[in-house]
């Protein structure tokens, strides 16, 4: 009965959905199936009149500012910088309501905010972080829910994991899936700016692979890019893709032997694809920093990042910034078991490009 993020899908792509997946609904999950099916009938009723009120509303809405991308792969570090930008009023992100739905948002959040927080659990169970419908999220459930264009739905069907993979780089897509792709992103954006008509920081680590679309999408965009020890976004990642595959995401049984390698192999995907295409971003609009740093020192941090892009004036985010920081100040990270030698020393071979550019001692 664990809340899914398909609970935001209309009907008819809940049913392509099943369909692509050949009905493949493992017995033990038909109630989870059929909860998401009652709901995308009820996604698809209001989403049909927040369309009819606003659509030329959005398809006129223009992105005056290029949106700020968050980078950096899973376990990195990239929500505790969305929160930490998250404390500035003059910039928006999207939150968890929008990203779970976004057919609706514009008409139905408050109402159904109010009806849904008490279903929702107070922390993220894999790593302890507050979860709340306004606290900011990842816009990539947005473009799993709204196109079923994202990888994230291979954790919803991992028997056709392999085929839902093709949404990290893009690359692969064929000319239509990619102008799809395209369209239900700026879709997207186009429906938080209506909303919020700010400036957008936009969060999701697999845009760490497509950089050359962004930049297609937006030639102004801004990247900042946060990265961690190897060995501790493994470590991570490990006990993260555990508890997704065996407690919230799936509709089928998930197979976890070879996650390791999928992990591996994950973030080589992603770093080829990123640093392939990084020589693209001008470096004054690219920003880079170590997770730890931002740990240690997360106002220093933050001040070196709004210096950097010539954001409005820091002091007037101090404040706000430092109520968040004394909020979480009781947090305390996953203790997790650590690697093997043999494990630290593949990772080290297999992911050495990254050891090389961030400097991390082997």
């Amino acid at each position: 009965m664990k809340l899914s993020y398909l609970y935001g899908t209309r009907f008819s792509d809940w049913f392509k959905l099943l369909r692509d997946n050949g009905f493949q609904v493992h017995p033990r999950y038909l109630h989870r199936a059929a909860l998401i099916t009652a709901s995308s009938c009820m996604i698809s009723l209001l989403g049909s009149i927040e369309r009819f009120r606003f659509r030329r509303v959005v398809d006129e809405t223009e992105v005056e500012t290029a949106p700020l991308f968050i980078l950096g792969h899973w376990r990195s570090g990239t929500a505790y910088l969305q929160n930490l930008m998250s404390s500035d009023r003059g910039l928006a992100t999207p939150n968890v309501y929008q990203t779970f739905s976004p057919h609706t948002f514009l008409s139905w959040e408050k109402i159904s905010s109010g009806i849904l927080t008490p279903f929702l659990p107070p922390t993220r169970g894999f790593d302890n972080m507050d979860l709340h419908l306004q606290a900011p999220e990842e816009d990539e459930f947005a473009l799993a829910i709204a196109g079923s264009c994202s990888l994230y739905l291979g954790m919803m069907f991992p028997r056709h994991e392999a085929a839902y993979r093709r949404y990290l780089t893009l690359a692969d897509l064929a000319p239509e899936e990619l102008e799809r792709w395209k369209s239900t992103f700026l879709w997207f954006v186009k429906k938080l700016t209506c909303r919020t008509r700010r400036p957008l920081i936009l969060r999701s680590p697999p845009h760490t692979a497509r950089v050359r679309v962004l930049l297609d999408l937006f030639p102004q965009a801004r990247f900042v890019h946060i990265y961690r020890h190897p060995w501790r976004v493994f470590q991570s990642c490990r006990h993260f893709y555990s508890y997704m595959y065996q407690h919230v995401a799936f509709l089928q049984r998930p197979d976890l032997t070879g996650l390791d390698e999928r992990i591996i192999e994950l973030h080589k995907e992603m770093y080829e694809a990123f640093e392939r295409d990084r020589p693209l971003i001008d470096p004054t609009r690219y920003s880079a920093l170590r997770f730890e740093d931002l740990v240690a020192d997360p106002v220093g941090q933050m001040e070196s990042i709004y210096r950097h892009f010539n954001l409005p004036d820091f002091s007037l985010v101090r404040p706000e910034l430092e109520r968040y920081l004394m909020h979480v100040e009781g947090y305390r990270k996953n203790v997790l078991p650590d690697l093997s030698a043999a494990e630290k020393t593949r990772i080290n071979r297999e992911w050495m490009d990254a050891y090389r550019s961030w400097n991390y001692p082997v």
